[in-house]
């Protein structure tokens, strides 16, 4: 992946580094590795899944190095985010969240990562936005915070997207549920706790070996 621009984007409480990227000539090894007949379904996603794994972690290196080059060290990551802006997605987004936290987690790179698409750019208020989850999670823990342990701060230091993203990665993954289906229902309920009590039972209702 080739970083064509970047630029900050400056909230209150963060800035996002945005890394506009060129991510055509993926796509076309993604392609290639599609088109070849003689290898194995399988064998094919585990190749691309190696491939987009590969060119992620030295994209990230890369921008590592920029930054440790822009500012002398590696900025604050209580205030700083990486959106990635790829020219096409290809894939959904939990699908990229998925390789971003297998990539950030080999690396241990420390600072938060989020994908957007070129011709749909989005700054962090709006990406986070586009998913109640963020905002329900937080007033789920409020509502029911009976003794007092979980205190809701001025400056908001905790980043839930993080946690609540590998959350329904495994939800979906375990439910078999599309990216609309996820909408759907998170649409419908309003906390995880309703989505979880909706999620047992609907496995209670379910025949016995589906």
């Amino acid at each position: 992946m080739d970083i064509k621009s970047e630029l900050i984007i400056t909230e209150p409480r963060q800035n996002i580094y945005v890394f506009n990227i060129d991510n055509s000539k993926l796509l076309q090894d993604i392609d290639s590795l599609q088109s070849d007949q003689e290898k194995q379904e399988n064998d094919v996603k585990a190749n691309i899944s190696e491939l987009v794994f590969e060119v992620l972690t030295g994209l990230l290196i890369n921008i590592e190095s920029r930054l440790e080059m822009k500012y002398g060290r590696l900025p604050d990551t209580d205030n700083f985010v990486i959106n990635l802006n790829l020219q096409e997605l290809r894939f959904s987004y939990s699908v990229w969240d998925q390789f971003i936290s297998l990539v950030t987690s080999e690396l241990q790179f420390k600072h938060h990562v989020y994908i957007t698409k070129h011709d749909n750019v989005m700054d962090r208020q709006i990406y986070l936005n586009t998913s109640s989850i963020f905002r329900n999670f937080r007033s789920h823990f409020n509502d029911n915070d009976k003794d007092g342990s979980f205190i809701e701060q001025e400056e908001e230091t905790v980043d839930y997207e993080v946690p609540l993203k590998m959350i329904l990665m495994d939800f979906m993954q375990t439910m078999q549920l599309s990216d609309e289906e996820l909408s759907e229902l998170l649409i419908r309920y309003h906390s995880l706790e309703e989505l979880f009590n909706f999620v047992s039972e609907f496995k209670d209702d379910r025949p016995s070996g589906s």
